[in-house]
């Protein structure tokens, strides 16, 4: 059927019939064949392409260019005390005491661009209750030259306080790893392990004594270890042996006596069969003379391939 025949069916006007196809074909209710400057609409037959919506718990609206309302979920129409024939059509910037007409959505479709998605988060105050949103404004075309708008508005208020909780979480641990009385290195064996894994392929099936043949190759895997944070203790040792101050994370493998690199060798195979936590003693060169360090290496997850946070703690 043509407009003017379902605006004569209906007795309604063709404006408010066109209207409502929009939103019947967004819906996925009714599709459109445009022939030539005619349009005709016929049902789809199909399931409706905004069912799932309908039965979410997420604030969904559709406005065309003019911002005026073209269509809204059920748990819209729990939000806002008015009709459902209120608010369709109306500008959504009208809509009082509404997470819709929040001055940072205005600004969010005054600044929208149709071939973009706009996302961000707000904080509001809901009926004396401190709430947070996520707010998606993206395009919805039906037609060239007929764009509707999507804002989908999600309620993450719980996410939004479990992170809150986490970053305290975080906070303290930190403050436990940078005022601890031990040193403590936090170190990554990833590289070094990858390339362990390629000497395997190559064929040698025996790490330990290829170590032992060829002492090079083990200085080279021990200088592979990347040292990411040191605490507060640890760079007190550092800095009191070697006395490079300018460095943000030392080259703390440098100052190892010959001894302790193949004690290296016991750690990075323990760690690299999965043994943990592996112990081992270390000597470091200093100025003054060596200093003999206890270490205790330890992975913040037990498993094998998350090698890229090691613990390192250094007993005088």
């Amino acid at each position: 059927m043509m407009i003017k025949e379902i605006a004569s069916e209906c007795g309604a006007d063709r404006h408010t019939i066109a209207r409502k196809l929009d939103t019947l074909e967004l819906l996925g209710i009714v599709r459109k064949i445009q022939i030539g400057n005619a349009k005709r609409f016929f049902l789809s037959g199909l399931s409706t392409k905004l069912d799932l919506p309908e039965i979410y718990s997420d604030f969904i609206i559709v406005i065309n260019e003019r911002w005026e309302i073209q269509y809204i979920n059920p748990p819209v129409k729990r939000l806002i005390n008015l009709k459902e024939s209120e608010i369709i059509g109306s500008r959504i910037d009208t809509l009082k005491s509404s997470i819709f007409s929040h001055p940072d959505v205005i600004n969010g479709l005054k600044i929208f661009n149709p071939h973009e998605i706009l996302k961000f988060e707000i904080p509001y105050n809901d009926i004396g209750l401190d709430r947070h949103y996520e707010i998606s404004i993206m395009s919805l075309s039906i037609n060239s030259g007929n764009i509707l708008i999507l804002i989908i508005v999600v309620d993450i208020t719980k996410k939004f306080i479990f992170l809150q909780e986490l970053m305290e979480h975080n906070d303290c641990l930190n403050s436990l790893f940078e005022n601890s009385p031990i040193a403590i290195n936090e170190e990554d064996f990833s590289a070094l392990f990858i390339y362990l894994n390629s000497l395997l392929k190559k064929g040698i099936t025996d790490l330990d004594l290829y170590f032992d043949n060829n002492l090079d190759e083990l200085k080279k895997c021990v200088f592979m270890i990347k040292i990411l944070k040191m605490n507060r203790k640890s760079r007190e040792y550092y800095y009191g042996f070697s006395g490079f101050r300018d460095q943000k994370i030392p080259q703390f493998f440098n100052y190892l006596a010959e001894e302790s690199m193949l004690m290296m060798k016991t750690v990075i195979l323990s760690l690299h069969n999965g043994i943990v936590p592996s112990q081992v003693s270390l000597s470091i060169r200093t100025s003054k003379g060596h200093i003999n360090f206890f270490v205790y290496y330890t992975l913040t997850n037990q498993h094998k391939s998350n090698i890229t946070k090691v613990y390192a703690s250094y007993l005088n």
